[in-house]
């Protein structure tokens, strides 16, 4: 493993971060949230907007709809920390992360991108 490791391991951590997210320069490409976007409002009575979901929904019908908002972020995650694997950034991640993750959670470091991916898609609603 090389220096493509550890930038690329540097590089997700930052996109993942929202560091870049209250900049209104051409920097917000490298901002998880704002690549993953939002869904538009559709117009409702009276003038009201609401999202394709709806207001109110309870069971089945609307953990569908909710499981189908999230499904685009979760892919989009998903495909950087493939990209990152592919770099070696998670051999990097596993040797910069282990001695802080281990003591703290007791888990390895190779989880850190994981863990961050995971925490951002929880915020994706």
């Amino acid at each position: 493993m090389g220096i493509k490791g550890y930038l690329a391991f540097f590089l997700t951590i930052i996109f993942f971060s929202g560091v870049f997210s209250g900049t209104d320069s051409w920097w917000r490409v490298f901002d998880f949230s704002v690549l993953k976007g939002s869904f538009g409002q559709l117009p409702g009575a009276n003038g009201a907007t609401t999202s394709f979901r709806g207001a109110g929904g309870a069971g089945a019908k609307d953990g569908f709809l909710f499981a189908l908002e999230l499904a685009p972020s979760v892919i989009l995650s998903l495909g950087i920390i493939s990209i990152t694997d592919g770099l070696g950034g998670l051999r990097a991640a596993q040797q910069l992360m282990t001695p802080v993750l281990k003591p703290l959670l007791g888990i390895p470091g190779i989880c850190s991108l994981a863990l961050i991916a995971n925490l951002q898609n929880t915020d994706a609603a």
